[in-house]
């Protein structure tokens, strides 16, 4: 197609500033700063026309205040941070090397943070735009493998205290 042909030539009589392109959006992404990568305004059930009309009524849209009440005015407002891939790098690579106290677990909690890892460092050669739901898996892998160490560690503390 002419579209892809001449994105191959500009990539090719550009490098350097595509692959700086690159970086800086990737950058970006990892330690965005604005709180539309968190809140979404458009789809889902909230959606303002098409087959989910039927959810429009003044319940969700009294849901949606609420929602969005907690998320932006509570959540976003005092613990940014953690909408923000660069503090679940962050706390993945402290969990990994936590995790070299524990016995039994220590390869659960390798594994889940490293695919965590991987996950956020996979979007590298996609140039993201800074949004919330990119990293989705990467909470939730970090999040198990804090239970984990929690009760790898709480599973020492009471052997060693009989």
């Amino acid at each position: 197609s002419v579209l892809k042909s001449y994105w191959l030539s500009t990539v090719k009589s550009y490098p350097l500033q595509y692959i700086s392109q690159k970086i800086e959006t990737y950058i970006q992404f990892i330690f965005s700063d604005d709180g539309q990568s968190v809140w979404s305004n458009g789809g889902g059930v909230f959606s303002q026309g098409g087959s989910y009309s039927r959810y429009n009524s003044s319940i969700s849209r009294s849901l949606r205040s609420v929602v969005y009440g907690y998320t932006m005015d509570f959540g976003y407002k005092y613990f940014s941070f953690i909408y923000k891939p660069w503090f679940w790098l962050l706390a993945a690579l402290t969990l990994m090397i936590y995790a070299k106290r524990l016995k039994e677990y220590r390869l659960w909690v390798y594994l889940l943070c490293a695919s965590a890892i991987m996950y956020i460092l996979s979007y590298a050669p996609g140039s993201l735009t800074s949004d919330y739901r990119y990293i989705y898996w990467s909470v939730v892998s970090v999040l198990i493998a804090g239970i984990v160490t929690t009760v790898g560690r709480s599973k020492y503390a009471k052997r060693n205290r009989l």
